[in-house]
């Protein structure tokens, strides 16, 4: 089977480059497909080590990136003319191939891969949602907003994906029940794990588990509602000034919540650390993690961590975390923003080092089912299924 994933880039490693080339490289292991990776911006000088050599990377040479995304009138004019090259471009390469499979992952490419494109293959079109659906509402901070959220979304999911698209895919079974419900055309299917636990300390589970350390990652921006976590940890803080946390990520929050750290009096136990390369060292290092976001698609992280023995706490947030922490068992949820119960739930594992380690192991455990070779599997079977019918 030749299945052709559409995105813009694979450069960066964010959550969705990082999930398409791990699904790529699974699929490409089954014996029969030829899979293939179409970006609009792959600049010449990154090397995607990550990305198997059973996966073609087809670069378009759009170029979305060089200029486009400032607000300026030239910027949106090339913007507009770019438009019209990668569609082009799209339909060239495509015809070319002739795939089976069409996945737009969901970035410029998602209003040129469909039913519209009339491929000599005939390919089935596929869309994936790697957002929560109603994103645009939830993020809202205004009356207006909200309001230009819910007719933007009835547009895009509600009619465009409706008829363009030969199937949708979500992510948790709680966004497919609320946001797509009666639709024949959406399935839900989670994101597989991207990173490998390794013992790359020389240390065992036991003596990583006495690390007093909590960990947060993800972007320095409003969604990922770091505020409310510094605060919660605050409540506690005295109580245990051995322990640290350690936020990792990159955003426009940073002075915000550099700013709450100081005037929290934290700067001795809350330290924002950029961004890294290197996620898989940073949780062998940690006690346990934490996700204080106001929405999710599919947290990923938290997949993350668990696969490294690392029990997690989350607000219980749309959508994901409900679906893939098992209450008691391998982690905790909290009601959204009760940052008193956060602390509470933070303290009761900073107490207990033999409860991280139980937590842990039931983590790596429920990881376990997310791995990419399993998941691939679950894809071949969707394919077949919408090729069928």
């Amino acid at each position: 089977m030749k299945i052709a994933y559409c995105l813009n880039s694979i450069k960066g490693f964010g959550g969705i480059q990082r999930v398409t080339i791990v699904k790529a490289n699974s699929l490409a292991e089954i014996s029969g497909n030829s899979v293939y990776i179409l970006v609009t911006d792959h600049q010449n000088d990154f090397q995607c080590e990550l990305l198997s050599p059973k996966v073609t990377l087809i670069d378009l040479n759009i170029r979305y990136y060089e200029d486009d995304w400032h607000k300026t009138w030239k910027s949106r004019v090339s913007q507009f003319k770019k438009r019209f090259r990668h569609k082009a471009a799209l339909k060239n390469v495509l015809h070319e191939l002739q795939p089976d499979v069409v996945i737009a992952v969901g970035q410029s490419e998602k209003f040129f891969c469909t039913k519209n494109l009339r491929l000599k293959s005939k390919p089935i079109y596929i869309r994936e949602i790697h957002f929560a659906t109603n994103y645009r509402e939830k993020l809202s901070k205004s009356l207006a907003s909200k309001i230009s959220g819910k007719i933007q979304s009835f547009l895009d999911f509600g009619l465009f994906c409706r008829i363009q698209y030969d199937m949708i895919v979500c992510l948790t079974p709680e966004d497919l029940k609320e946001n797509w419900k009666g639709r024949k055309n959406v399935v839900n299917m989670p994101n597989p794990l991207t990173l490998v636990s390794n013992d790359i300390l020389g240390k065992t589970v036991e003596q990583i588990r006495e690390i007093k350390k909590i960990v947060a990652v993800g972007r320095l921006s409003y969604p990922k509602n770091f505020q409310s976590l510094i605060r919660s940890f605050k409540l506690i803080s005295d109580r245990y000034p051995e322990w640290k946390l350690e936020i990792y990520g990159e955003g426009s929050d940073r002075v915000l919540l550099e700013q709450l750290i100081i005037q929290l009096t934290l700067q001795k136990q809350v330290f924002l650390m950029g961004g890294n390369d290197n996620l898989g060292r940073v949780l062998d290092c940690a006690s346990f993690l934490v996700l204080s976001s106001e929405s999710e698609g599919f947290p990923l992280v938290l997949l993350e961590a668990m696969d490294h023995w690392l029990p997690v706490i989350a607000y219980d947030c749309q959508f994901g975390p409900s679906h893939i922490i098992t209450q008691d068992i391998d982690g905790f949820l909290v009601e959204q923003n009760n940052e008193v119960f956060l602390a509470d739930r933070m303290q009761y594992l900073m107490n207990d080092a033999g409860l991280r380690r139980r937590m842990g192991i039931n983590a790596k455990d429920k990881a376990s089912a997310f791995m990419p070779q399993s998941l691939a599997k679950r894809w071949m079977d969707l394919f077949n299924l919408v090729r069928r019918n």
